[in-house]
């Protein structure tokens, strides 16, 4: 291992290394506690280019006036999105604090400092306390792959991590945890990561959500597309109910978290393609909690567009379920 705690790799677009978490990125605005549930919406931005569009979605029921929004893939000062730091946008425009978690750096060299990354976020209408990084073991050899939108050239340094931040609604102090899953690991190997958060994840009441990648299988290969094309035909159930392929879900459930309530059964919320039915679609996005408890009938996934005919601005969708503390 170098100094510094960076390991050097290379993959097929160049080098790259694998180094310790960065601290996150945190803003402090004034509470907006408005009282009653503690509403959390989860969403996979996909870099998060369409600020405006996702912010719309956000001040329109049932997301509107969300005490934490987790947010997974936005860019941070990426040519691909203006430069602009997502994150940040989307949290002032919406009046709440933040907190980034930078996951993967890009850099002119392994000596110079980064110019942009890309990562997770918790916004919360109430200041974050205790925030931290919580590492993230990467599980397979070829931790990179394709990054379209950012120089072929740019060093990339990979520092993946979860984010952890601790808020007080109504009196009562939440532990919440972002995560965001490796899609190209196995279950076995989210299950790893899962086990690394909890390790250093506080006790007492908390909810985590985020973006699992349950996909139920392995897609660090290239016939593993061809493989799952033929499960989702085979058995289609299992990509919208993967509990029992994932081992995460009984290791969250050892540690006090519940799904039930939290989430719409069978609801999809991942669309790579309108060619695939729904029935046919992926559920990898998920939202548990420990002491809080689900609202009922709050749970939904709504769809990342402006209206049923309007196009997509993410292939994932949010997901949101009100709590009470």
């Amino acid at each position: 291992m170098a100094a510094g705690g960076i390991v050097k790799k290379r993959d097929s677009l160049g080098d790259f290394a694998v180094r310790t978490p960065y601290e996150p990125i945190i803003v402090n605005r004034p509470a907006r506690d408005r009282g009653g549930p503690f509403k959390l919406v989860s969403f996979n931005a996909a870099g998060g280019r369409q600020v405006e569009l996702i912010v719309d979605r956000l001040r329109r029921p049932p997301l509107a006036g969300a005490a934490a929004i987790f947010l997974m893939e936005v860019d941070w000062r990426l040519p691909r999105s203006g430069n602009l730091e997502i994150a940040a946008e989307i949290a002032a425009r919406l009046g709440m604090s933040l907190g980034f978690q930078p996951a993967l750096a890009f850099a002119k060299s392994e000596d110079s400092p980064p110019h942009g990354f890309f990562g997770l976020a918790i916004l919360s209408a109430v200041p974050l306390r205790s925030a931290r990084a919580m590492p993230v073991p990467a599980t397979y050899e070829r931790t990179i792959g394709r990054f379209t939108g950012v120089p072929r050239r740019a060093f990339r340094i990979f520092a993946p991590a979860a984010l952890s931040a601790v808020v007080t609604w109504n009196g009562h102090s939440i532990h919440l945890g972002a995560l965001h899953l490796e899609s190209h690991a196995s279950p076995a190997g989210r299950d790893l990561q899962v086990a690394s958060v909890l390790s250093g994840f506080p006790s007492g009441p908390a909810i985590m959500a985020g973006d699992f990648n349950t996909t139920t299988t392995e897609l660090s290969y290239r016939s593993a597309v061809v493989e799952v094309i033929r499960r989702i035909v085979v058995e289609p159930r299992r990509f919208r109910d993967p509990e029992r392929y994932e081992p995460l879900f009984e290791r969250l459930r050892s540690a006090g978290f519940v799904f039930d309530g939290a989430n719409v059964p069978l609801r999809p919320t991942f669309t790579f393609t309108k060619v695939v039915p729904p029935v046919m679609r992926p559920k990898l996005d998920w939202l548990c909690t420990r002491g809080p408890r689900p609202i009922p009938g709050t749970a939904a996934v709504v769809p990342a567009r402006r209206s049923l005919l309007s196009p997509r601005f993410s292939d994932h969708d949010f997901v949101v379920c009100d709590f009470d503390p």
